[in-house]
């Protein structure tokens, strides 16, 4: 039994509630058209049990609408250590219709590592989502396998490297085609005059071409070559401020190259 506690605040916004539903705003945005209702899963760290929460995509009256809100303030309250969102995530503009004015909830999830699934027609919903209504507190992971990258998604996603280290204390991105982004990232670091919002720890993972060449701007490189890995260390130091670097750590085998990039103290 869950007891929900409902304050006076939201009743003036039923208008505001009857006018999403009449629209059809979806509580989920994901790229499938026939789905009715979704499931959000739990796994109990302790006793191992699952927990499903079955809610409405579309919801149809105002007691949905309730209830959807009672089970968002729950989500709200807890703390994750892991949340996978494979395609799907909450609609921001139902959760703001749904917490209008409440100024008494945060409305975020409390999630120590979420991880990204995005498909080509998800990637923006989901980057969106996860700045602007999770807060996390490990590292976020990002698998593009399933994307073809364009240069769009290149630059959303060197966006929130530059500008996301308020928000974000690390991330990780696999994919196919993220060399542009390591570009983006090198000539940023080496020339930028504005560094306090840059992610102070970077982890890329991607497939490179066999021309691949490490980066003229490398500094202090040191390269290993140890059962079929190449171990490259180098430094990547700005040309305003020498005293702002960043340590990079390359390993390259089977054609892909793991990277880890960050920020060195002054």
């Amino acid at each position: 039994m869950v007891q929900f506690h409902l304050p006076s605040t939201i009743f003036p916004q039923h208008e505001l509630w009857q006018a999403a539903i009449d629209k059809s705003i979806p509580l989920f945005l994901h790229e499938s058209e026939s789905v009715k209702n979704l499931l959000v899963s739990s796994t109990h760290m302790v006793n191992r049990k699952n927990y499903f929460l079955k809610l409405p995509h579309y919801p149809k009256n105002l007691k949905e609408m309730i209830i959807i809100r009672c089970w968002l303030e729950q989500l709200f309250n807890c703390a994750f250590r892991y949340a996978y969102f494979d395609k799907i995530v909450f609609n921001p503009e139902m959760i703001n219709i749904l917490f209008d004015n409440d100024k008494s909830i945060p409305i975020k999830f409390n999630i120590q590592r979420p991880c990204l699934w995005p498909s080509n027609t998800t990637l923006e919903n989901l980057l969106n989502f996860s700045v602007n209504y999770i807060s996390i507190f490990v590292s976020l992971s990002i698998k593009l396998d399933r994307i073809d990258i364009t240069e769009q998604h290149i630059n959303i996603l060197f966006n929130i490297l530059a500008n996301g280290g308020n928000k974000l204390p690390k991330i990780y991105l696999r994919g196919f085609m993220l060399t542009k982004l390591y570009d983006l990232i090198i000539e940023y670091i080496a020339t930028s005059r504005d560094f306090p919002k840059m992610l102070p720890f970077i982890h890329l993972n991607y497939y490179i071409s066999s021309n691949y060449k490490l980066s003229e701007r490398a500094k202090k490189v040191e390269i290993e070559k140890l059962n079929g890995v190449k171990y490259t260390k180098y430094q990547i130091v700005n040309i305003h401020n020498p005293k702002v670097r960043f340590s990079f750590s390359n390993e390259e085998q089977y054609g892909s190259i793991d990277i880890k990039i960050r920020k060195m103290e002054e």
